[in-house]
């Protein structure tokens, strides 16, 4: 099996057929399919698009990060399949992910800012500086979950951040 003839698959009109083909695809470990399984992202089919994640997480190819980002508001209805898998995908990415979450932290859209913020918790200490500077926000909510996000980090430079704000309320 060839990656070029499976990535003309990825454009089958069967649900099941596009699925396979990118499990396959993340097998062969040809970074050639990470543009293709980017674009099916967002297939309107939710099995098609958690499997996209899970074969751009195997290929670990970091051109898949800003897009895997930008499905962190993907509310499938299926208990919220598609971002998780994108959470762990981006967790799986590393130090890479840091800077294009540090991004996604500066967007209007909540869901992706509060999640992005969790993902740098999970990630460590090397997002510590970036959280800090986020507490400059006038949003008390998104304050909320840089402050918890910082908790997450166990990282003891931030606990003067959490006595002033405590010394504020």
């Amino acid at each position: 099996v060839c990656s070029s003839d499976l990535i003309q698959v990825l454009e089958d009109t069967s649900v099941a057929v596009r699925k396979n083909a990118v499990a396959v695809l993340s097998y062969l470990e040809d970074r050639e399919a990470t543009e293709p399984l980017i674009r099916l992202l967002n297939d309107p089919d939710v099995g098609v698009r958690k499997q996209a994640i899970l074969s751009l997480e195997k290929l670990n190819d970091p051109r898949s990060i800003e897009p895997l980002i930008a499905k962190l508001n993907d509310e499938d209805g299926e208990y919220s399949k598609v971002f998780k898998s994108a959470q762990r995908a981006l967790v799986t990415f590393g130090k890479p992910a840091v800077k294009p979450l540090i991004e996604a932290l500066k967007t209007n859209d909540n869901k992706i800012v509060r999640r992005s913020s969790d993902l740098l918790g999970s990630l460590g200490t090397v997002a510590y500086d970036p959280l800090i500077s986020a507490m400059n926000s006038e949003d008390n909510n998104f304050r909320s979950w840089v402050v918890f996000t910082l908790g997450k980090l166990r990282d003891k430079r931030a606990l003067p951040v959490f006595v002033n704000l405590l010394k504020d309320k």
